[in-house]
């Protein structure tokens, strides 16, 4: 007999890419708290209801739970949201700088993992841009660290194709 079941790490990494596809900011270090900007909240009710139907199949006694709640659109809001969103995308920025580094520093040969991060790293920059747009002003301070990535993404692209031409001649 053949058992079909999720453990807790493949609910958590269903939960978390759907967060990612919700451009939902975490807000808090001591939950699980996430800030989803308005143009995806109609995707927040499909979210409760997969959370339900989870625990409808659940074994276990551990409940999943999820609330939603309307934050005020007013300045303050908007302001403690783009410091939070600061910080969080300039860590972000950090480690995709450290990981580029790494993959130029240590002469990696794969074509594919370059490519990965050059992708990652231009999600990181729409995210930035849809934040930016939805806080109604630009987060200048964030500018260098997208430039120096942005550098790291060419050199990147460079190292892919040269390794994609070398291995095709």
């Amino acid at each position: 007999m053949l058992r079909n079941c999720l453990g807790r790490n493949q609910i958590d990494t269903i939960l978390l890419h759907y967060l990612g596809t919700l451009d939902a900011l975490p807000i808090s270090v001591y939950g699980k708290l996430y800030f989803v900007p308005r143009d995806k909240m109609h995707k927040v009710d499909l979210f409760e209801d997969f959370i339900e139907e989870l625990n409808r199949a659940n074994q276990n006694d551990k409940a999943l739970v999820v609330n939603s709640f309307y934050v005020a659109d007013d300045e303050k809001q908007r302001d403690k949201m783009a410091s939070e969103f600061y910080t969080l995308v300039r860590k972000e920025a950090q480690e995709y700088q450290e990981r580029a580094m790494y993959l130029i520093d240590s002469g990696c040969h794969s074509p594919s993992i370059m490519e990965r991060w050059i992708g990652r790293i231009d999600d990181l920059k729409q995210k930035k841009q849809r934040y930016e747009a939805l806080f109604r002003k630009e987060l200048s301070e964030t500018d260098a660290e997208f430039d120096s990535l942005q550098l790291y993404s060419q050199e990147l692209q460079i190292r892919a194709d040269g390794i994609r031409m070398q291995r095709a001649a």
